[in-house]
């Protein structure tokens, strides 16, 4: 077979992918482990003129934008034929929640410069925090983060929200991509933001309004990145390599993790509503909005239940949780629902 022949066929395997509703970044996800994502990329950028009209509107529409320009790639025929092996197994993937996902090349533009200034203070002060070596000093750092995400948080619980519920993806990378859905789903749950797996390796989407979708995405990345660094690094981490025991206990660590977060993100809301009556109401309001709006895209749902199996790491896990911040991640954008320390 001839290189054209080749670009040839690969170009239509990823036709193909478009037809059951992969995105570029999808696929770049799901083929991460794989050591192909430069041909891919090259091979993306040339089948992006090639769609078949039979393919979504959004789904092309984020062809376009997410395949750039790639460099011509000479491929082994060990990357070839792993990426058509794996472009070949791939499995229907839902694209009806991008209908209403916000456009990929939007900014911020449109947003008040008064809450464009606090999120970048907020993002100056979570740097400062993550940056210093000292407990007490990036303890001070998140604090007058959280005073200032507070203040503007519990002020928009009084404003409607453009009446229009947004779907966002959020993907989560191996391993333990079911152990970390549950944080992803513990963080959701008090924001009033519904989750759906949508590929085994970690495609996720998050329905809910735009502010309370960016908090999710925001905070799931600040927390997911401290449960991994108390999970190698705590004192019995150490023992569970000692007794080949890692996987078991790194698993059950990030269960109750993600279920003492719930625990303490459902804490805090409560006091937020209970302290502001017209918060209450509004979030009674928009949970229903987005619950209707969910049903709609997903009228087929299932749940999956994950058990931990090791007695250290979930202890470990549930400790670990508390000693978390919650500021959220570098950008600093809060939603409605969100909670400062």
């Amino acid at each position: 077979m001839s290189t054209t022949s080749f670009a040839t066929y690969t170009i239509n395997l990823l036709k193909h992918a478009a037809l059951l509703g992969w995105t570029p970044e999808a696929l770049r996800h799901h083929l991460a482990k794989t050591n192909t994502l430069p041909l891919l990329d090259y091979c993306m950028f040339l089948a992006k003129s090639e769609l078949s009209d039979a393919v979504p509107a959004e789904v092309r529409y984020h062809w376009h934008v997410e395949c750039p320009y790639a460099e011509k790639q000479d491929a082994s025929s060990t990357n070839l034929h792993t990426l058509w092996e794996q472009l070949r197994k791939l499995p229907q993937i839902t694209s009806v929640d991008l209908r209403l996902a916000e456009d990929p090349c939007a900014d911020d533009d449109n947003l008040p410069e008064e809450q464009r200034k606090a999120q970048r203070k907020i993002t100056a002060l979570l740097r400062k925090a993550e940056s210093t070596p000292y407990e007490e000093e990036a303890a001070t750092y998140i604090q007058k983060a959280a005073a200032l995400q507070a203040k503007y948080n519990v002020a928009a619980a009084t404003v409607d929200q453009p009446r229009h519920v947004r779907t966002k993806r959020v993907l989560i990378s191996a391993p333990y991509v079911r152990e970390k859905s549950l944080l992803l789903c513990a963080i959701a749950r008090n924001c009033g933001v519904r989750v759906i797996a949508l590929t085994s390796t970690g495609v996720m989407c998050t329905v809910g309004y735009a502010a309370d979708l960016a908090y999710v995405n925001d905070m799931f990345a600040s927390l997911e990145r401290q449960c991994l660094y108390f999970m190698e690094n705590s004192p019995r981490a150490r023992e569970a390599r000692s007794t080949g025991t890692t996987t078991s206990f790194r698993r059950s660590f990030i269960i109750a993790y993600a279920s003492e977060i719930g625990d303490i993100l459902a804490s805090a809301t409560r006091n937020i509503a209970d302290a502001h009556e017209a918060s209450r109401s509004a979030l009674v309001e928009t949970t229903a909005a987005v619950d209707k709006t969910f049903r709609d895209l997903f009228p087929e749902t299932s749940t999956t239940h994950i058990h931990a199996r090791n007695d250290a790491g979930y202890q470990e896990g549930a400790r670990s949780a508390k000693s978390s911040h919650f500021g959220g991640d570098s950008s600093g954008v809060g939603g409605r629902r969100s909670i400062g320390a």
